[in-house]
């Protein structure tokens, strides 16, 4: 009672300067909590939205990681001799390279199943449900992706695919399984912001099992939050969820909390949980909030001294002014500013309230700014992604092409229409300009051009073209050292050779054709863009350079082949003719057969043997052939004169004709064989009866008399023969 008493006694003046002062701190109290408030408002949705857009992108990681594991289960699923281990069921062999191919692509884990499902190789001792289902999918011809959750040491979660195994016709005999391991490691590649920006924690079946929390940043300080059973039911439900209230860790930075489900192709079993650390945007708004107070004290005494000396009216508008722009700015408005033309207290104080606006939309823009930049980082990294996607696919088509185009050479069997059917299905199917094939000359001097597709090709087809090796253009320069040669920009290219029947060449690449380690010629493409040709180019190109190099090499082994088969053959052909020459001036030349009897044709007795002549109605006259080669005639003359043969008549006295020219070879053979025997046998039992005797004299009389025997002569006579002396040295 005696304040008020005091109170209603002090002078108006008094009065009205504690009043106005009162009603100024309540102001800019006001403002004040205002602005806190909306800054921890601001903070803790700024904390949300980063939850939400650092759940996407760790998704996104945790797809492309999803991706890249099905792509390296499929290449291990394409290794040399593994449908041949499968079917055989013996991984033992490659079980080495299987190992060391699954520790090269990042598996942690990798199984090997058969058509029924048995393990082949890795531990069968699995009880994983997810496991198995995703088997079950490979083994149906599937690829299949997912979580696997084991609890064999511990609670373990993997990405896994599986991958089936086809058999030449396309039957599944098997499946390749591939996991990895979601661990500490992965989660620290996983999480772009890794440091004191964000952490991360994998949650399985109620229990952390995996983190890149750092020491000291407070994994067990969020663990109870971060395992809430009601936040992670819903987003095992597929929702992500934050905390409506930012926590602080033991250092005091306040964190804002969430978790997203992890999905890994129809799977959810797993949850992260995030920490987003809110601490720079929460000293941000302390500096913020001891500026205000610093403000209002001295703006209090300032306000004072002037409420003194002014009149109220002076003071009340303004500070209306100030308090409405203060509102605007606690709704979000941060590009509110209070103008006054008297340059007084109120005119700093609304100075200070737009210096303090002006750093609040700084601060609001360097964080959009920072959002940006870390937005265009993804998206940068985004398009290198799919720049290493393209190129692969790019050498994929390249890879498939330079198949097809090895089937087609394949079919081809003669070198001068294997050439041309080279040069134009490449330059097809790859859109080159000209594409050419140089073959060395026998020499090995000249690059000579066997084939191009281009006209200014034909024309140099035409006028036989050909290069030095070693010498000429980069085709003798790559025929000289067997490696490949590009040339980006012909016009400057010291060893490029300017050709003027190929005027719009720009880039030339030339590759070497090695057959058996050796250089037999050179594959010429060209194009008319600049610096069309990399080093990439050169390898994928080289791979059909070797297949054209195979093709060409194949095709002349087979000409040399057939060559030396017609040389064989003619030889053949002549031996059997001549042999049979000879058996036709012996004694017996023919036999003669009728319905009545038959008999041996001689030489002698040929003229006394009715044998019909070709033009003579009725006979059927068939060659009697050895392997091409005539060897008689078989003349057939029915019993009824005017008889027509049909054609099972004509085809059963060909086919008696064939199996009669090998019967009367091989009678030759054995009779030639007889012979030759019995010569052996008697010169054999001469020679042992004059090796029966050491006397010289016995041995000739030996020798006469069973030559005499032998050969059935009267007389033999053996004639010593002087022989000269050698001469001297």
């Amino acid at each position: 009672m005696r304040f008020l008493e005091y109170i209603n006694n002090l002078k108006l003046g008094a009065k009205l300067n504690i009043l106005a002062f009162a009603i100024f701190s309540f102001l800019l109290l006001g403002m004040v909590l205002s602005t806190n408030n909306s800054m921890n408002s601001f903070v803790l949705q700024a904390g949300h939205q980063n939850i939400i857009q650092d759940a996407q992108t760790i998704q996104t990681r945790f797809d492309e990681i999803e991706q890249e594991t099905l792509t390296n289960a499929i290449a291990l699923s394409n290794s040399p001799g593994l449908q041949e281990a499968i079917s055989t069921i013996n991984v033992r062999p490659i079980q080495s390279e299987l190992l060391i191919a699954a520790a090269r692509l990042d598996f942690d884990d990798m199984d090997l199943l058969d058509a029924k499902g048995r393990h082949l190789l890795g531990r069968a001792d699995t009880d994983s449900l997810d496991e198995d289902r995703l088997t079950r999918l490979a083994l149906l011809g599937f690829n299949a992706t997912g979580l696997v959750v084991k609890n064999k040491d511990g609670v373990n979660i993997f990405i896994t695919a599986v991958v089936p195994i086809h058999d030449a016709s396309g039957a599944t005999i098997g499946a390749v399984l591939g996991s990895r391991l979601i661990d500490d490691e992965m989660l620290s590649r996983v999480n772009v912001f890794s440091g004191h920006s964000l952490d991360l924690a994998l949650i399985v079946d109620g229990q952390i099992v995996a983190s890149d929390f750092e020491e000291g940043q407070g994994l067990e300080h969020f663990s109870p939050l971060l395992l809430d059973p009601n936040s992670i039911g819903q987003v095992l439900n597929g929702q992500t969820v934050y905390r409506e209230e930012l926590i602080a860790n033991p250092e005091g930075d306040p964190h804002a909390l969430g978790h997203t489900p992890l999905t890994i192709g129809s799977d959810t079993k797993g949850v992260i949980g995030l920490a987003v650390n809110m601490g720079e945007l929460a000293d941000i708004k302390s500096q913020l909030i001891s500026n205000q107070r610093a403000v209002f004290a001295f703006f209090a005494i300032i306000g004072n001294i002037i409420l003194a000396l002014f009149a109220a009216h002076g003071i009340t508008n303004p500070i209306r002014r100030l308090q409405l722009a203060a509102d605007q700015l606690a709704k979000g408005d941060y590009a509110q500013r209070v103008f006054r033309g008297a340059k007084d207290e109120i005119w700093h104080l609304t100075n200070s309230f737009n210096s303090m606006a002006a750093q609040i939309q700084g601060l609001v823009t360097g964080l959009e700014e920072r959002v940006a930049q870390r937005t265009s980082e993804l998206e940068h990294r985004s398009e290198e992604l799919e720049k290493a996607t393209e190129q692969s696919k790019k050498r994929a088509n390249e890879l498939q092409t330079i198949a097809e185009i090895a089937q087609y050479l394949s079919t081809e069997k003669e070198l001068e229409l294997l050439l041309p059917l080279i040069t134009r299905t490449v330059s097809e199917r790859f859109g080159f300009y000209h594409v050419g094939i140089f073959l060395l000359n026998e020499t090995g001097n000249y690059a000579v051009l066997r084939a191009a597709n281009s006209p200014g090709g034909q024309k140099m087809l035409a006028r036989q073209h050909k290069l030095e090796v070693g010498q000429v253009g980069i085709v003798g320069n790559v025929t000289s050292t067997g490696i490949p040669r590009i040339a980006l920009d012909t016009g400057s290219d010291a060893t490029y050779f300017n050709n003027p029947d190929l005027p719009e060449t720009h880039s030339e690449m030339a590759l070497p054709l090695i057959a058996r380690g050796k250089v037999v010629g050179a594959l010429d493409v060209q194009s008319t863009v600049p610096n069309a040709f990399t080093e990439a180019d050169a390898a994928t190109l080289g791979l059909l350079a070797d297949q054209i190099a195979i093709a060409i090499d194949n095709v002349r082994l087979l000409e040399e082949t057939q060559n030396a088969l017609e040389e064989s053959r003619a030889v053949f052909r002549e031996y059997v003719a001549d042999s049979w020459q000879k058996k036709s001036t012996s004694g017996v030349v023919g036999y003669h057969q009728t319905l009545v009897a038959g008999q041996v044709i001689t030489a002698d007795k040929i003229k006394e043997v009715e044998i019909p002549t070709r033009d003579e109605n009725g006979v059927l006259t068939v060659p009697i052939k050895l392997r091409d080669q005539v060897i008689g005639t078989l003349n057939i003359r029915p019993n009824t004169e005017g008889k027509s043969w049909n054609a099972d008549e004509v085809n059963i006295v060909q086919a008696v004709t064939e199996r009669l020219g090998l019967a009367l070879d091989n009678a030759r053979l054995f009779e030639e064989t007889s012979s030759r025997a019995a010569r052996e046998r008697l010169v054999s039992d001469i020679t042992t009866k004059i090796r029966s005797t050491t006397d010289p004299q016995e041995m000739v009389k030996t020798a006469v008399e069973e030559l005499k025997r032998a050969l059935g002569v009267t007389r033999v006579e053996i004639i010593p023969q002087k022989t000269a002396p050698p001469p001297e040295n």
